[in-house]
């Protein structure tokens, strides 16, 4: 079961770059190492996905999304009404 999926996730500061078009899947049970040089983008990566901050561009699936009011606040979308 699919539990995130994130589609060509961009974020820039200003003009810089700190993310471009990042895409992957993470099903249940699986376990996903971030790892890459300073500068790489890794703490980006995972504000985006703690909702801290908004991707310039691109898309963030959560199986397990907080209530209805904030969902757009964190930049989640379910495929279906019952994700």
């Amino acid at each position: 079961m699919e539990i995130l999926r994130i589609n060509n996730l961009t974020r820039y500061f200003g003009a810089v770059p700190a993310l471009v078009e990042v895409s992957l899947e993470l099903q249940q049970g699986e376990v996903l190492g971030i790892v890459g040089q300073r500068g790489a983008g890794k703490s980006t990566l995972l504000q985006l996905l703690s909702g801290a901050i908004a991707p310039s561009s691109g898309e963030i699936f959560r199986r397990f999304c907080p209530k209805k009011q904030s969902r757009k606040a964190m930049g989640c979308k379910s495929r279906s009404k019952d994700l």
